[in-house]
This record gives structure tokens, C-alpha cells and sequence, in this order.
């Protein structure tokens, strides 16, 4: 199992990305939200392929991003290390506001906080 997030101007985009592979967003009763097959497929085929260029990995972001990096060695060296979960999470908020810096002393604020 994977956790996908969609992130685009509308959510028309990501039905358009996901229609032609028989794929759409569904809320189950159950699990919540995630991807549906509109169709019957065949024992092992795939449900929806994402280039490796589509992927973000935490370790990405700290190879990419110097001031995240700091934040998560900062975290680590305090005996806390951060979750991937919370790097990507701090990530994803720097990449909507566009303020790098914010995003960084925000990662340190919460990491500091979480040690009182």
C-alpha cells in the first residue's frame, strides 16, 4: 500500500491524470479516501503507474533542501529525529507558500516544542 496525495489547482486535473487508466478517487465506508478501479482487472496488473521523477521521497527533500536539512539535523542531534511523514509534511507546506525560511523555522519551532 502507498499514500498518494494529489496536489493541483482543481480536482478536475487529477480525474483527467488518473481516467485514462480506469482509475478515480473514491471515499470508501471503511478506509476513506483512495483509488478505484472502474474496471475488472487481471490478477497482478497494475492499477496506475507514477514515474520516479512524480514521487517525493523524504530522502529527496533532504538531498534537494539544505534548510530542511538543517531542521531534520537539528531534530536528530537533539535525540528527536523527525518522521518521514513530518519532513514531507513541512515540505509540502514550504512548497505552497513559497517561503523556504518559514518553512524551515516552522520545522525547527514544532520539533523544539515537542521536546517540552
Amino acid at each position: 500500500m502507498v499514500a498518494l496525495s494529489c496536489s493541483s489547482s482543481s480536482p478536475r486535473s487529477v480525474f483527467k491524470l488518473l481516467a485514462p487508466h480506469d482509475v478515480d478517487v473514491h471515499t470508501f465506508e471503511v478506509t476513506g479516501r483512495g483509488l478505484r478501479t472502474l474496471r475488472d482487472r487481471e490478477l497482478g496488473e497494475a492499477l496506475l503507474e507514477v514515474p520516479d521523477g512524480g514521487v517525493v521521497l523524504a530522502e529527496r527533500v533532504l538531498e534537494m533542501d539544505s534548510r530542511l536539512a538543517a531542521a531534520a539535523a537539528h531534530a536528530a542531534e537533539s535525540g528527536t529525529p523527525l518522521s518521514d511523514e513530518g519532513l514531507l509534511a513541512c515540505f509540502v507546506a514550504q512548497a505552497m507558500s513559497g517561503d523556504a525560511q518559514a518553512a524551515a523555522r516552522a520545522l525547527c519551532l514544532m520539533h523544539d516544542l515537542r521536546m517540552l
